[in-house]
C-alpha cells in the first residue's frame, strides 16, 4: 500500500463546530514584555469526542471576549484577570482548523457571549418600560 503519512493529520473537531469547554489549566506568562494568559482547555466535539487545546489570551479583545464568555466580565471590567480566575470556567467557542506547514490542529476561532439571565432581561425590560423614570 502507498500512501504519505503526511497526510494524515486529522481535524478532530470539524471548522465552525460550536463546542463547550471547561479551563483546566491557567499560567500566566509574560514574552517580550507582554504579559499573556495561556489556557488549556477540555472540550467536548458535536460528535461527543473529548479533546484538549490550548490557547493565548494575549490581546485586550481575545481576553475581553473569553470573559464575556465565561462568566469573568467584572473581573475584566475591574481590569483585575489572573490565570487563577480562568480555572474551572466553563463556556463555549468555535472551533476553527490551521494548517501549518504538514501539521493541522484546532484552534478557538470565536469565543461564543453567554447570554444574559432572564433575571438581567426582565430588569433591563423594566427599566426601558418605566417612563417614571427620573434622569
Amino acid at each position: 500500500m502507498k500512501f504519505d503519512h503526511k497526510d494524515y493529520f486529522p481535524k478532530v473537531i470539524a471548522d465552525g463546530a460550536e463546542c463547550p469547554f471547561e479551563v483546566v489549566a491557567a499560567e500566566q506568562k509574560t514574552k517580550d514584555g507582554k504579559d499573556y494568559i495561556k489556557v488549556v482547555l477540555k472540550a467536548l466535539t458535536p460528535d461527543q469526542k473529548v479533546v484538549t487545546l490550548d490557547t493565548i489570551l494575549m490581546f485586550v479583545n481575545q481576553l475581553g471576549d473569553f470573559c464575556y464568555a465565561t462568566g469573568l466580565e467584572d473581573k475584566f471590567l475591574k481590569d483585575e484577570i489572573t490565570a487563577e480566575d480562568c480555572l474551572k470556567r466553563e463556556g463555549k467557542f468555535i472551533a476553527g482548523v490551521k494548517v501549518d506547514g504538514p501539521y493541522t490542529k484546532n484552534i478557538v476561532k470565536k469565543w461564543v457571549k453567554r447570554k444574559v439571565s432572564t433575571a438581567t432581561e426582565s430588569k433591563a425590560a423594566n427599566l426601558e418600560l418605566n417612563d417614571d423614570v427620573s434622569w
